[in-house]
């Protein structure tokens, strides 16, 4: 599956299959209810992805590659650290195929 719009997987109320994500991993990670969040308006539920969910940790590496990013058996910030809104990315010049 991919996506334009990501949730934020550390949100949901149960640890889903182990092969989606990495809750399991990390359980105390997970919100379970939304007294647990601690800074809820520096606590995003949606956010530009290539992918429907991410579960980001602080130690995750960003994507190689910010245009495409990578949504294959990366469920961290890979995912969501893609180029969005114009310009150059690192690795990939921007693809505009209208008037400049």
């Amino acid at each position: 599956m991919s996506g334009s719009y990501g949730f934020n997987g550390w949100l949901y109320s149960y640890a889903p299959a182990p092969d989606f994500n990495s809750a399991l991993t990390f359980p105390a990670f997970l919100f379970h209810n939304p007294e647990s969040i601690q800074k809820p308006s520096q606590t995003p539920v949606f956010f530009d992805a290539d992918y429907i969910e991410a579960e980001p940790i602080e130690s995750d590496p960003p994507a190689t590659d910010l245009y495409t990013g990578k949504a294959v058996n990366t469920p961290g910030m890979q995912r969501c650290t893609i180029w969005r809104h114009g310009g150059k990315t690192v690795s990939v010049s921007y693809r505009f195929s209208g008037p400049k």
